[in-house]
């Protein structure tokens, strides 16, 4: 899911969003891959691109949305970070990393401050307990999106249900379940049936402020949970249940 040279040098060109001509800044890029651990808990891989056409500094608005599937730092490993410019002279990429600057999902108070015509580039990867809520999809953001997209990889032992809200058409939805692949899965190699499932939607423009107030709603996400996980003989479920008591009891 990472950028390429080819693919940045044309985000530093572009001079607007074609279709928000007035956005300050835009995502080219946001992708996104949930797939299974050897103990059922569900891995999220996330890479976004954001391409800035005024001098910004990242603010709460921005830290949110790079970081809204946990607030929790701490569950964040391979966290890269960084702003990529084009030398006006050279036409070299100047790439920057902040990664080892970061200590808190609150970036904002970090003062990092993105150059008209630069790229930022976030990439991270959390783990969920199968018992755990997987935060949603979010297809928009508070920015214009060039192209948003998920693909999910599950083995025939983990039952995971998907269900997409959007107002908007053009979605494209792939699916592929293979005969049998040699997958890792309890300490054990075993021989399963993989789903693998890709939704993506193009050129989305800016969530509407009011989206923010009520969770996002009328704006295009994906809704995920697990139904059931089988170890062995063991069917596990109901777990939509237990991960709403549990954010029951946080409150």
């Amino acid at each position: 899911m990472c950028q390429d040279e080819a693919s940045e040098k044309t985000g530093l060109l572009l001079d607007k969003c074609s279709f928000e001509p007035s956005a300050e800044f835009m995502i080219l890029k946001d992708e996104a891959e949930i797939s299974v651990n050897n103990d059922y808990s569900l891995r999220f891989d996330r890479h976004v691109t954001y391409k800035f056409f005024k001098e910004k500094k990242i603010d709460k608005q921005i830290a949110e949305s790079i970081f809204y599937p946990s607030p929790f730092f701490e569950k964040y490993y391979r966290l890269s970070i960084r702003t990529v410019e084009l030398d006006p002279t050279s036409k070299a990429l100047i790439p920057r990393d902040h990664s080892s600057k970061i200590t808190s999902t609150h970036i904002e108070q970090m003062g990092i401050k993105v150059k008209a015509g630069a790229l930022l580039e976030v990439s991270y990867s959390l783990n969920f307990p199968y018992d755990e809520k997987v935060p949603d999809w979010r297809f928009q953001s508070i920015c214009p999106t060039e192209t948003s997209s998920i693909k999910i990889i599950t083995p025939e032992q983990v039952q995971l249900k998907e269900t997409l809200e959007s107002p908007y058409d053009g979605i494209e939805i792939h699916h592929n379940d293979e005969s049998a692949k040699l997958f890792r899965l309890n300490n054990q190699n075993l021989t399963l049936r993989i789903s693998e499932r890709s939704y993506q939607l193009s050129q989305l423009p800016s969530a509407l402020a009011e989206s923010f107030a009520d969770h996002w709603q009328g704006s295009a996400r994906m809704h995920m949970h697990i139904v059931s996980i089988t170890k062995g003989a063991d069917v596990k479920e109901g777990f939509v249940e237990g991960q709403i008591q549990r954010i029951v009891e946080t409150l």
